[in-house]
Formats: structure tokens, C-alpha cells, sequence
């Protein structure tokens, strides 16, 4: 029996036995014990007049702690730490709140409020600031760098015989950054010299010009 036809069987059966007599009661029980699958005392307890179902179903609902103003401070310190996530905005809230109210970006803090900032759960914040980062149409990776269409398995590559005593093996990787510049880096492994050569392009002409640049600069 399905928990909807056990409702429909229930709101009958106690318009049934809240009238009958003590006997009646008795013959009730046996039936809608069997139909039911319940125990018999449970079922004594749901079928009294004094059981509601309602006030058993019914939750209380949560106030709110925080301000529609202190969220507001949250989000201007969210906005200048460039959008990070419930733990790492945390510990940086108070100390950030103190100095925009130093440098008067900000009205002067109540105790109150310096209190809620330090408090603040990690999961409190990454809850509240979630239309946030809709709004924004902020992703959980907001980095350019994506893998390739080849797979690393399908592209033959020479891991050993390195003789990491002769100058020329290195190792190369470009680094994307905010404003789009794309740093090309390597390390040459035998005298451990490193260097940088910044690329606005990760097209094979551009890779090979910085790659060109670290040999000139290594001779």
C-alpha cells in the first residue's frame, strides 16, 4: 500500500472509529492494523481525537542573523578581494572591514558588526553570495587555460635518457594572466637558469619566438 492510499484510508477510518463503541473500536483496530501494516499502538495514537497531523508536519521557519546592511559590507569586501569563496573570504573580512573604516570608505563599525564578521561561517557566505555569483555570471573556473583536443595518451613523449648534466634539455609552459598577457616560461635543467618571455599570443609563431628568446639569452 502506497503512502497516499494509507492517507486516503486513515481520514476515513477515523470518522469510523472516533463514533463507534469500545467493541467496534476493537474490530477497527484488527482491520486497519492488517491494511496498514502499523503497529497497534500506533495506530491507537493516530486514530485519537487529540493526534493532528498538521502541527506534527509543520517546521519552524529560521530567522535571519545578519543585516541586509552587513551583507552589503560582505559583498563590497567580496567585490575588492575579486570574488573568492566562503573560506578564503572569511578571515579577510575583519581585517579588511577595519581598514575601509580607517581610510573612510566606509561609516565607523559597530561593535555589533565587528562581532558578525568575525563569526560568519564559511558555508553562511558561499549560501548568501550564490545569487551573487549568478548575478555576475561568476564561474567556479574562471581561468582560460583548457586542455587540448589530443589526449596526453595519443601524443608519443620521451620521458627518460634526460642526461640532466648537459646545458639544453629545459622545460617550457606558458602561464596565462588577467590582463591577457601570456608569460612563457622555461628552466634549463642542468645550471637551473630560468627566465620569462612575455607572449600576447599562444599561437606556434609566438610559442617559437620565446622559445627562440631563451636560447639567445642562455648562450
Amino acid at each position: 500500500m502506497t503512502q497516499q492510499s494509507r492517507e486516503k484510508l486513515f481520514k476515513e477510518v477515523k470518522k469510523r472509529y472516533l463514533k463507534a463503541d469500545y467493541k467496534a473500536k476493537q474490530e477497527i483496530l484488527n482491520e486497519f492494523c492488517q491494511n496498514t501494516g502499523y503497529h497497534r499502538k500506533h495506530a491507537i495514537r493516530i486514530l485519537s481525537i487529540s493526534y493532528s497531523r498538521v502541527s506534527a508536519d509543520r517546521r519552524k521557519k529560521r530567522s535571519f542573523t545578519y543585516s541586509t546592511y552587513f551583507f552589503q559590507l560582505v559583498i563590497k569586501i567580496w567585490e575588492l578581494l575579486e570574488y573568492p569563496c566562503g573560506k578564503r573570504l572569511q578571515p579577510q573580512l575583519l581585517p579588511i572591514g577595519e581598514s575601509l573604516e580607517r581610510n573612510h570608505e566606509i561609516e565607523p563599525l559597530e561593535p555589533y558588526t565587528k562581532q558578525q564578521l568575525s563569526a560568519i561561517g564559511a558555508k553562511t557566505l558561499d549560501r548568501r553570495l550564490k545569487r551573487e555569483r549568478i548575478i555576475r555570471r561568476l564561474k567556479k573556473n574562471r581561468g582560460t587555460t583548457r586542455h587540448g583536443s589530443l589526449l596526453k595518451s595519443s601524443i608519443p613523449i620521451r620521458i627518460t635518457n634526460w642526461d640532466a648534466r648537459r646545458i639544453g634539455f629545459m622545460e617550457m609552459d606558458t602561464v596565462v594572466h588577467n590582463g591577457g598577457d601570456r608569460p612563457f616560461g622555461g628552466i634549463c635543467l642542468q645550471p637551473g637558469y630560468a627566465g620569462n618571455r612575455h607572449r600576447m599570443e599562444r599561437a606556434g609563431r609566438g610559442i617559437g619566438q620565446g622559445r627562440a628568446g631563451h636560447c639567445r639569452c642562455h648562450r
